[in-house]
């Protein structure tokens, strides 16, 4: 029997057996039904699609001569997906080795880049010492993981800034001076430049910023993912915080100007804290700075002060407790913010109407602990880093705009 023996035959047969009383084709092709024929004309078009089928098949079947498989598609019928060869793919973001919190982990310094990507500095015994560890969360605190620190000495060892996942630093004095990672953590670079001990450092907008000192405090700046790190000046500085919104850099000068910094050169605008030691921080759009003076018996003059316009002209908000001296500044909004002061105990002092009220919100006693890196990650949720002389350092968190804190667990 030949191919169109079988062919025929077989289409016999498969069409007898979905509709016994199959009517003549050329009674059904282009035959118009009435109305109450349409449910017959369903069953020929499953007819059609059957035949469709079954000759696909019987040709699939008989064409052995070919060595190539052949491909039958109908329309219709979706495309195949081609598998996405792996030189296609892009790479994967680097990450580093993680492990557990290490045991006897003393947090020193925290940074976050979102409410849910962070990182604690801190110490942990190894051999007869301690040594610098690194943790990580990428859930908000809810979990950490030990990460790899660079094999820098604990002596003199500040603190840790990151941009985003890849690109962070930790410097410090006492020779610590910059170290930076690219790859996030995964490796460590010490860097020549900035020089001298570097007692600020601060990454946004793409720029990262340090405050160095040698003979006197400068500010050297560099391009976020690069170390091609170059004096931003040769203003000399006051060697507190710097403070960032935007592309522009905000510190205090050696005489109490505040200097805004940015791609377009050193500008120094108005005079925050005369003949006072200030401490400053960004309130929402505006700049907030906490001046300080008359320190006497463990306890200060403080003036919150505010400015509007980029820190040209400056208003006094109203007059912190004078417990202490101050240690550093945050704001959750334009309105709440919050001061750390410390003297013989440690304080935190939070307004939550722009300064002209204060409410002692948290106090530890025993010594003076710092009370360091205070920040906000949004309206609700804000950190700082608790010191103690023996090194029982604590990470405390608010999740209520700085009314209560409490000390987070980095273990199990």
């Amino acid at each position: 029997m030949t191919v169109d023996d079988r062919l025929r035959d077989a289409l016999h047969r498969r069409a007898d057996a979905v509709v016994p009383s199959q009517p003549e084709w050329s009674r059904v092709a282009g035959r118009f039904v009435p109305p109450a024929r349409r449910r017959r004309r369903a069953g020929v078009t499953s007819v059609v699609g059957a035949v469709v089928v079954v000759v696909a098949a019987v040709l699939v079947s008989t064409r052995g001569g070919s060595d190539r498989p052949q491909e039958v598609r109908t329309a219709g019928t979706p495309a195949t997906t081609v598998p996405e060869s792996p030189s296609a793919r892009p790479a994967p973001a680097l990450a580093p080795s993680s492990g557990p919190v290490p045991a006897g982990f003393q947090p020193v310094s925290v940074t976050w880049v979102s409410t849910r990507q962070g990182w604690v500095l801190g110490t942990a015994p190894c051999a007869d010492r301690r040594c610098p560890a690194l943790i990580r969360t990428t859930d908000g605190g809810s979990s950490w993981a030990g990460i790899p620190a660079p094999p820098a000495g604990v002596d003199g060892i500040t603190g840790v800034r990151f941009a985003d996942e890849r690109n962070g630093w930790i410097y410090g004095i006492n020779a610590i001076g910059v170290w930076a990672t690219h790859d996030g953590g995964a490796t460590w670079r010490h860097l020549d430049t900035p020089p001298g001990e570097v007692s600020s450092l601060e990454a946004g907008a793409g720029r990262v910023w340090a405050v160095a000192r040698s003979t006197a405090s400068y500010v050297y700046t560099s391009t976020v993912g690069t170390d091609d790190w170059r004096s931003a000046g040769s203003e000399p500085m006051f060697g507190t915080g710097v403070v960032l919104q935007g592309p522009i850099a905000y510190i205090a000068g050696a005489d109490g100007v505040l200097l805004a910094i940015s791609p377009a050169g050193l500008e120094r605008r108005g005079l925050p804290c005369p003949q006072a030691g200030v401490e400053l921080a960004g309130a929402g759009s505006d700049i907030v700075a906490v001046c300080t003076h008359g320190a006497a018996a463990g306890s200060s003059f403080k003036t919150l002060v505010r400015s509007s316009d980029g820190g040209r002209t400056w208003t006094a908000a109203g007059a912190p407790p004078s417990g202490g001296s101050v240690r550093g500044v945050a704001a959750a909004s334009r309105t709440t913010i919050v001061v750390a002061a410390v003297s013989g105990a440690s304080w935190l002092y939070r307004t939550d109407d722009g300064g002209q009220t204060w409410a002692t919100v948290y106090t530890e006693l025993g010594g003076g602990t710092p009370l360091d890196d205070l920040t906000f990650t949004d309206a609700a949720r804000g950190f700082v880093v608790t010191r103690g002389p023996a090194g029982d350092g604590r990470l405390l968190l608010t999740t209520d705009s700085g009314r209560t804190w409490l000390p987070v667990t980095f273990g199990p």
